[in-house]
């Protein structure tokens, strides 16, 4: 499925292979010419999770949608220098990942959110994760922050798969943490978390935090901390997605 909302399938028909594409009603720049068979968005109103929108896709091929709330189980990653940093408390663990795909989705708190990470939570260890090389511009005890952004795709990909409390951006990085069994805090801005969070949003290790009318130079680190501390301390049969403005 491309970002543009459509699908190609290769099936036989009568001992020929025979190319077929299936296209969202709603395709984007311009998609909606290049299909004839439009798959129906799920009934009523939603809004609806973007996975949900997709499910429907499966019925093209005769399968079932199931969504199974378990750990996605993917080949051993290579061994790297920096494994053990993640052998403690996981939930004292914290994996940072300050990109996303566009200025506009990166919210611009998170060296405010390591110095309190490292100030209010004894014995924190935080590891931050970028597409680009970047620095802390607060003070960080060396033996307990590692700092990989910039790093290869590979190990990135290992890095937000540890055993960690995730804290990141509306970003791949954040979805993959989710899917392979961690806390996850996804930060939101100008889009929504019901719609694009972390899969499923009822699981009780998710958490979503939207900033104040989407802006995200508005949403502080205090408040960002505080679903922080929520998230570390949920038993697992509490779940809440919550907003910054919810009261």
């Amino acid at each position: 499925m491309g970002p543009a909302g459509f699908a190609a399938f290769r099936c036989h028909v009568g001992g020929r292979e025979s190319a077929e594409k299936y296209g969202r009603p709603d395709a984007r720049e311009g998609a909606g010419l290049l299909v004839r068979n439009k798959v129906a968005r799920p009934a009523g109103a939603g809004p609806y999770h973007a996975i949900e929108v997709l499910a429907p896709f499966a019925a093209t091929l005769g399968l079932e949608s199931r969504f199974e709330p378990r750990p996605l189980e993917l080949r051993a990653d290579e061994t790297y220098a920096w494994k053990s940093f993640f052998s403690g408390e996981p939930q004292r663990t914290f994996v940072i990942f300050t990109d996303s795909r566009g200025a506009g989705k990166e919210w611009p708190g998170f060296d405010a959110l390591t110095g309190l990470i490292f100030e209010r939570i004894e014995g924190a260890r935080v590891a931050w994760c970028a597409g680009k090389p970047t620095e802390p511009k607060v003070r960080v005890p060396a033996e307990r922050f590692l700092n990989l952004s910039g790093c290869p795709l590979a190990e990135m990909i290992a890095l937000v798969r540890q055993p960690s409390v995730f804290v990141g951006n509306d970003s791949g990085p954040m979805h993959l943490s989710a899917a392979c069994g961690n806390r996850v805090l996804a930060i939101f801005g100008p889009t929504s978390p019901r719609r694009f969070g972390p899969f499923p949003l009822e699981a009780p290790k998710h958490a979503a935090v939207s900033a104040p009318g989407g802006i995200l130079k508005e949403l502080t680190a205090e408040r960002v901390f505080e679903e922080l501390e929520s998230l570390r301390q949920r038993p697992a049969e509490m779940m809440r997605v919550r907003n910054a403005t919810d009261e």
